[in-house]
Order: structure tokens, then C-alpha cells, then sequence
């Protein structure tokens, strides 16, 4: 895992979202992330609303990629309705959606 600092959370965070405007995002189908969506019944759209609103508060760490810095892991941790939440997303490749690699519930 490799340490971020601040500024660079922040500017990850800026692209991330503008590029979930732009090209949405995608959710891997893990069961996870299936099954937090119906324990918590929680819409896809809710769950776009979550992931969109992480801030750099939020930040636990992140995994580069040998591949690509598109496809390094950033890890956050998420409280949504007294639930905390671990959350793993990636920018992506160009012209594609940002990626969701896991969304569960912690305990």
C-alpha cells in the first residue's frame, strides 16, 4: 500500500468525479457488492451517490497497479446512514467508466 498525500486524495477525488459524470461508473459483479444492495437496501443509484461523495477524509489507502495508474485501488472508508462502509474504486481506462471493485459493509 502506498501512502497519498492530501493534495493528491483531493485531485484523485476531483477527476473521479468528473468522470462519473461523464462515463458513469461500473460495479463489479462481486457478491458483495450484490448483497449490500439488498441488506441495505440500497438502489444502484444511491450506491453512485456514495461512491461519487467520498472525500479525502474518507481516505484509507491505495494499491498501485504494475498495469497502469488507471487501475491502482483507492481505498476509503464510507459512513452512509450510521453504516460504515469499505469502498474500493479505481479511475479507469480513458473514455470508460470508473470502476467499482468493492463495496461492502463492514462489521
Amino acid at each position: 500500500m502506498i501512502m497519498k498525500t492530501r493534495v493528491s486524495v483531493d485531485q484523485f477525488l476531483e477527476r473521479f468525479v468528473e468522470k462519473i459524470i461523464d462515463q458513469n461508473v461500473i460495479f463489479l459483479g462481486h457478491s458483495s457488492n450484490t448483497q449490500v444492495l439488498l441488506s441495505n437496501e440500497l438502489s444502484t443509484t444511491q450506491m453512485v451517490e456514495i461512491v461519487s461523495g467520498l472525500k479525502e477524509k474518507e481516505f484509507e489507502s491505495c494499491s498501485e497497479s504494475n498495469d497502469s495508474e488507471a487501475m491502482a485501488k483507492w481505498i476509503f472508508r464510507k459512513s452512509y446512514r450510521g453504516k460504515v462502509f469499505k469502498i474500493v474504486v479505481s479511475i479507469g481506462k480513458p473514455e470508460k467508466p470508473v470502476i467499482c471493485h468493492y463495496f461492502d459493509l463492514l462489521v
